[in-house]
């Protein structure tokens, strides 16, 4: 393949953009947006072919993502990305080492193995260096933590029932209440209340239903498992609707803590008039004045017009509202918005 100023590159048959990102150099790839080719705008994943044109785009705000794996084949590309993974969690354990440090010496303690074992139980963690890349990721806030070296305290299963009954619970208590699902009081009672979504709490006791994918900001409901967790659907997913119509003793009111960790890959739609200035003009605002990573742009454009789907990593709802609405600003942009979907069973 050729490089802009036409230098000739060789690769391996079946090599992407992004390979060919990481041949060139390890931080080209690592803020790789996407390339043209043979002035083309094609995704990280695009094949090249024998005589293309290679044009890398670029972005000091874009970091490599778990699912850039399955668009490279090279070693080369491969080693490169789990190298920068691995100096990732490196650096958040040791800061979440030094968090709980200096956490334990305000109680004027010191971080010992006996301390590190008994968080390793509490929170189901096997590794000593996992514990403390979850503490450094913020994954598990540091007040939970120290509150986990501390004797026992509520489970989730309690704090849900202290919300729906708006009361405290003994152990005894939620023991009485926990053998079904019908014994749980009705999640709308006369005065709502409601189970705080924390970050912590996600994938261990509440899961977001993959038929709608809800994310921080939207309109949810959690759907009472058997076994205590929550699906949290939102509120116009057509199976949350046939789940409250048919269990409506199960369903369980919601609502969002801050998310600012974790995040979630939505859609964008953009259409408005084509002119060249106009990709430019999109990332700039999405990458760089935002500072979103983008994982996949695909844009088609038709008598004078285009149509732009870009896929991007966002904390919560605002972060989309905010982009749009930025977006807009352009004078080319006609449309802006969300993709949603729904899938029914």
């Amino acid at each position: 393949v050729f490089t802009p100023k036409g230098d000739i590159k060789t690769i391996t048959q079946g090599a992407t953009a992004l390979d060919f990102a990481f041949s060139m150099h390890t931080d080209l790839g690592q803020h790789c947006l996407g390339a043209k080719v043979n002035h083309k705008l094609v995704p990280l994943n695009y094949q090249l072919e024998s005589g293309d044109q290679v044009e890398i785009l670029t972005s000091q705000n874009q970091h490599p993502e778990k699912e850039w794996f399955n668009y490279v084949v090279t070693t080369h590309a491969k080693k490169c990305i789990t190298e920068y993974f691995k100096q990732q969690d490196r650096a958040l354990a040791d800061n979440g080492r030094q968090m709980l440090s200096e956490a334990l010496k305000t109680e004027e303690r010191q971080l010992t193995p006996a301390v590190i074992n008994r968080l390793m139980h509490h929170f189901s963690i096997t590794r000593p260096n996992e514990l403390m890349r979850q503490i450094g990721l913020g994954a598990l806030p540091i007040e939970q933590v120290m509150q986990a070296t501390h004797p026992q305290q509520d489970s989730f299963f309690k704090r849900i029932m202290k919300t729906l009954t708006g009361g405290s619970t003994s152990e005894t208590d939620a023991e009485e209440l926990a053998p079904t699902v019908s014994q749980i009081p009705s999640a709308r009672p006369t005065n709502p209340k409601h189970v705080m979504l924390t970050e912590e709490d996600f994938g261990h006791c509440y899961r977001l239903a993959q038929c709608c994918s809800p994310i921080p900001g939207d309109d949810v409901m959690g759907a009472l498992e058997d076994d205590g967790s929550i699906v949290v659907h939102k509120r116009s997913c057509p199976n949350a609707m046939q789940i409250k119509s048919l269990h409506g003793d199960t369903i369980v009111d919601t609502v969002w803590a801050t998310h600012r960790i974790r995040t979630f890959a939505e859609t964008i739609e953009i259409k408005g008039v084509d002119k060249m200035s106009i990709l430019l003009n999109v990332i700039n605002i999405i990458s760089e004045r935002y500072q979103i990573n983008i994982k996949e742009i695909n844009i088609t454009s038709k008598d004078g017009m285009f149509t732009g789907r870009i896929t991007i990593y966002v904390h919560d709802l605002s972060d989309i509202s905010k982009l749009c609405e930025q977006l807009l600003t352009i004078p080319e942009v006609n449309t802006v918005g969300r993709i949603e979907k729904y899938q029914t069973k």
